[in-house]
């Protein structure tokens, strides 16, 4: 196999990179980093510089791939909203040899809700033995028609930048949120990079597993609300979140 020299995985919050990224660096020859334009990542001296980097990203992102050791294959996570004009960007890094492995989330409105009920409680990310939280939020409807409008503006800025690129697609309910299916997604993404199989295993794990009923103090009020709107196709068949 010829192995892939670097990468990027593209995608949003809340759906399933940091798990994916845990995955993947099980691989002994693959080191995958975090939002390196993402100040709270911590690879940034401050929030002016990632703004700076949104322009021109090119020589931060080669200078962290010379960082990474010998034959390693490098990657790290991009979202379209860390950089200005993200289309151009992402197709300069494709010719320069950089590879997509693209992560989408089928169920935009749980993105959604997810991303705010993380937001309230400041709890991005569980690890398997943690007992389930017991909180109850509150979701504006308002914010939950921004979060919906953003995401889906994101998704058409995603499609802009995988437009005649070559790319491999990861979808989270069908092969991430399930651990069953990881080390079957895993050994895809390695064959995409060119390298061996290996075994994988994270501790990462769902937040929350409750329901969403028991969890959103208002959740009828949100689910009568998108019933009724032009929102309604985000729900599932049964009408629920």
């Amino acid at each position: 196999m010829n192995k892939t020299k670097k990468f990027i995985v593209l995608g949003q919050s809340r759906t399933g990179s940091t798990l994916l990224v845990d995955l993947i660096n099980c691989h002994p020859e693959i080191q995958c980093e975090g939002e390196l334009l993402q100040y709270d990542w911590g690879y940034m001296p401050s929030e002016f510089m990632c703004k700076v980097l949104g322009y021109y990203p090119y020589p931060f992102f080669n200078y962290r791939y010379k960082l990474s050791k010998g034959n390693v294959v490098y990657g790290f996570k991009l979202f379209v909203y860390h950089l200005k004009k993200s289309h151009k960007k992402i197709k300069k890094m494709t010719d320069d040899g950089w590879k997509i492995i693209y992560l989408q989330r089928e169920g935009l409105l749980r993105q959604v809700v997810s991303a705010q009920i993380a937001k309230q409680t400041k709890t991005w990310h569980t690890k398997k033995g943690q007992d389930d939280p017991e909180y109850q939020v509150h979701l504006p409807i308002s914010l939950l028609q921004q979060g919906l409008s953003d995401r889906q503006q994101w998704c058409l800025r995603e499609n802009l930048c995988l437009k005649d690129r070559e790319y491999l697609k990861v979808v989270y309910e069908k092969e991430l949120e399930n651990s069953s299916r990881h080390q079957e997604t895993a050994e895809k993404i390695f064959r995409y990079l060119g390298v061996d199989p290996c075994p994988v295993n994270s501790e990462f794990c769902k937040t929350d597993s409750r329901p969403y009923k028991e969890i959103i103090s208002n959740y009828d009020e949100v689910i009568q609300f998108f019933q009724n709107s032009s929102f309604k196709n985000f729900l599932d068949k049964n009408g629920q979140l």
